[in-house]
């Protein structure tokens, strides 16, 4: 089960350039879990990204990023990918997308376990 959940994982991040792990992928994840609401101004002036701070008068820490339907793309000339950096804090959705491969790595590892601990197995 765990080769099988490998294997299907690595073909899915490999089937699409968008399933690999990158700015655009943290960024979507990202502001699909709205972690802008999370942000302050502190996170801006830390990471010197005060130029990567959106102009939404509703949502004023919102980043610059908008979702252009023709390009495909959320960055633009006048919000460069180097503004990605302000969802490096945005564990939960690495979290998320790398899940199937922890999983299959710990699945992996309880069956070495289990077939060393079954008392009747010839590998013990």
């Amino acid at each position: 089960a765990s080769l099988i959940t490998l294997c299907i994982w690595l073909y899915w991040v490999n089937l699409e350039l968008g399933n690999e792990w990158n700015s655009e992928t943290k960024v979507r994840m990202a502001e699909e879990f709205k972690w802008y609401e999370e942000l302050t101004l502190e996170d801006y002036t830390a990471n010197k990204l005060e130029s990567c701070q959106g102009n939404n008068t509703e949502q004023p820490f919102r980043p610059c990023f908008q979702y252009n339907a023709t390009t495909g793309s959320y960055f633009s000339p006048t919000c460069m990918q180097y503004c990605a950096k302000i969802y490096d804090g945005c564990t939960v959705s690495f979290m998320i997308w790398s899940t199937p491969l922890v999983i299959s790595i710990v699945l992996l590892f309880f069956s070495f376990i289990c077939a060393f601990l079954n008392p009747q197995s010839s590998a013990a």
